[in-house]
């Protein structure tokens, strides 16, 4: 029996939340937060993992049905951007 085609047939997330942020900025957030950053955390390859994840979405939405909500992630407010995040879960839970 092949688990992972079980486990992806029949545990399905209700919802996926995907944070979608700009390599520029997210570049800008690591640099305040961390003193050494990674040799992968350069914008090109920022960009090219951003497109990864977007072509990761857009198939797993129209092939395969999943609920995919992107979220702006570029906020300066994380307040903002948590806020919005609740209000999908809570609107899911309500279901």
């Amino acid at each position: 029996i092949d688990m992972n085609k079980i486990a992806f047939n029949k545990l399905r997330p209700d919802l996926t939340i995907y944070i979608d942020v700009e390599p520029k900025i997210a570049i800008k957030r690591m640099s305040r937060r961390f003193k050494k950053t990674s040799v992968y955390e350069t914008e090109d390859k920022l960009n090219k993992i951003r497109d990864a994840y977007n072509m990761a979405n857009r198939i797993l939405t129209t092939k395969y049905g999943e609920k995919i909500v992107i979220v702006n992630g570029n906020s300066s407010d994380p307040n903002k951007i948590n806020d919005f995040i609740c209000t999908l879960i809570n609107d899911e839970l309500r279901k």
